[in-house]
């Protein structure tokens, strides 16, 4: 997105603004450069940004103190239930949100309606969907050939389900017996991760058929969606599903679960299961990977939708923001 704001805007000065605490990791930050300078400030010192015409807060945290205009980015409510339920680390996100002098942001008009049903009082005014994109590094290979291969993207954390379409996979292993389960995410959460494992270490056979891959690069990322019979998202909580868009691009057949983000952006190019039922997931699978005429339709399906997402109009809408909270 900033490299595309650049290109877009020419007029206005840009910074990326980071926290103290982020210069021990100095060496991956975005690179500096004469048109996108840094910022550091601190929580409880942010002299060095009052000047700004407006601070954007992508990491859903604002430091409240600062007088100028403001919009936050809001990407998923996992934290906050209600008014009075949140998670410790989402007071600031929830402050920000009450603030009827900021602005909001959303990736997916899902997460717009659910900002609007917890928190009762917030103008719908007040929220902008801008999607997100993937890169276009995200493409169809023609040189690569299917393998008998189901990809999940992901980080692996419980309300991306994966312990479901594991068990899903166990399910139909025995019918495609040939069929390899890649598993690419770093671990989120370790006890769900060990939960899964046990799982995997009870059914005999099962191991053998899942490849965990932790760290792979974009090239690799890309081949593995290029070569896979289908990509599975069963998640039972998204604030966007972008593994959704890069399949897509890269003409890979796509399941998700049914769930109302995954369904707004697969739209008509992916097959839908519940996630909460793991013979729904299965035979998702199974419909899936049995019909070549259906991963062909999905694959051309797909490849339209992407059509509908860029990061040149993801970021013209914010630039657009910007302008008009800042008045300019």
């Amino acid at each position: 997105m900033v490299e595309h704001i650049l290109r877009l805007d020419q007029e206005d000065r840009f910074f990326q603004c980071y926290k103290f605490s982020r210069i021990k990791h100095k060496t991956s930050l975005f690179p500096v450069s004469p048109n996108f300078k840094r910022v550091w400030y601190g929580k409880h010192f942010v002299f060095p940004l009052r000047n700004l015409d407006a601070f954007h807060g992508m990491a859903e945290w604002l430091p409240r103190s600062l007088k100028i205009p403001k919009i936050i980015t809001i990407h998923d409510m996992r934290g906050i239930r209600n008014e009075k339920d949140m998670d410790a680390n989402c007071i600031d996100q929830y402050q920000a949100l009450k603030d009827n002098s900021v602005a909001i942001a959303t990736d997916s008009h899902y997460i717009k309606s659910q900002i609007l049903e917890r928190l009762l009082d917030i103008e719908p005014s007040r929220i902008t969907v801008i999607h997100l994109a993937c890169s276009r590094h995200f493409r169809v290979i023609e040189t690569c050939e299917k393998k008998d291969q189901i990809l999940y993207v992901g980080v692996i954390t419980s309300n991306k389900n994966l312990l479901r379409a594991v068990m899903a996979f166990d399910v139909i292993r025995n019918q495609y017996k040939e069929t390899r389960f890649i598993v690419c995410g770093r671990v989120g959460e370790e006890k769900y991760f060990q939960e899964i494992m046990r799982y995997i270490n009870g059914k005999p056979g099962l191991s053998e058929r899942i490849q965990w891959l932790h760290a792979v690069d974009n090239d690799a990322l890309v081949t593995l969606y290029n070569e896979s019979r289908l990509c599975i998202l069963p998640s039972v909580y998204e604030g966007f599903g972008l593994p959704v868009l890069e399949a897509q691009a890269c003409g890979c057949p796509m399941l998700c679960s049914s769930i109302g983000v995954l369904s707004e952006i697969g739209a008509q190019g992916a097959l839908y299961c519940d996630p909460e039922d793991i013979e729904s997931i299965a035979e998702a699978i199974k419909r899936l990977l049995g019909c070549g005429t259906l991963q062909k339709e999905l694959i051309q399906k797909g490849l339209k939708n992407i059509e509908r997402f860029s990061w040149e109009k993801t970021a013209r809408e914010y630039v657009e923001i910007y302008r008009r909270v800042s008045g300019k």
